[in-house]
């Protein structure tokens, strides 16, 4: 998949108008799929997008197995490195 299909996949998970709806979206926490498709799109390992996000191989897995939202410093990470 291209990357600009990439961007049009997270386009909607990450719709952000300016600086507050950026602020509430990574307090509130992205859905764990959106980092599981940005590391399928760019195919990237566990290993790499849990380093990313700043987690264990391990954590990702099982974040990713539970289906959770991402914590606030792990969602940062995701914003920062999808901008």
């Amino acid at each position: 998949m291209p990357l600009s299909s990439a961007s049009k996949i997270l386009e909607d998970d990450l719709r952000v108008t300016n600086d507050t709806d950026a602020d509430d979206q990574i307090r509130e926490g992205y859905p764990i799929d959106v980092a599981a498709r940005l590391q399928e799109v760019l195919g990237l390992s566990d290993e790499r997008m849990a380093e990313i996000l700043g987690r264990s191989r391990r954590t990702y897995r099982r974040y990713r197995n539970a289906d959770k939202r991402l914590g606030l410093s792990e969602s940062e990470r995701l914003f920062r490195y999808l901008r």
